[in-house]
């Protein structure tokens, strides 16, 4: 078994670990009302901050993480054009295995901000992580088009060339 395959299957694990989590979290009990994400977060400093305290209440084991996730799903909605809150919510579909909403989730970073390397990549994890080998390919070969992804080309390709033989 190559390194990268055991390195897939120990993160398929880890995927189904946080899945199994995340149900248990979606079926306990409510807990007090969200802080409403007002209008007056319009700006992108006020997006941020409201952000980046979505992703401590999700990453805090003291906090309940629903809680969070719903934060950011209220953010994504009241700004839709708002990419780190896309992506950010695209990052926790992954971890939850809902692969069809991270693809949803990164296109719509990538619609927003081409440049948005990382959401290429994540986005061709997903496709791959789906069994769809020719949008994951393509994910892949656009994000190797920019000279900023030079540090992890190597592997990139050889993403590529397994998805080709698979």
């Amino acid at each position: 078994m190559t390194f990268n395959r055991r390195k897939l299957l120990l993160q398929i694990g880890i995927l189904a670990a946080v899945a199994a989590v995340s149900v248990l979290l979606l079926l306990s009990p409510q807990k007090p009302p969200l802080p409403a994400v007002s209008q007056e977060l319009a700006t992108k400093d006020s997006l941020n901050e409201e952000v980046a305290k979505a992703i401590e209440m999700v990453q805090n084991p003291n906090l309940p993480p629903m809680q969070g996730i719903l934060i950011l799903r209220q953010i994504a909605n009241e700004h839709p054009n708002y990419a780190e809150a896309q992506f950010q919510l695209g990052k926790l579909s992954i971890q939850s295995t809902q692969y069809e909403k991270a693809v949803a989730r990164f296109e719509k970073v990538i619609e927003i901000d081409s440049e948005r390397l990382e959401a290429l990549l994540l986005l061709g994890n997903a496709h791959a992580a789906l069994g769809n080998k020719e949008a994951a390919i393509k994910a892949f070969e656009e994000y190797l088009k920019h000279p900023e992804t030079s540090e992890d080309r190597d592997q990139v390709i050889r993403l590529i060339e397994e998805l080709k033989n698979s």
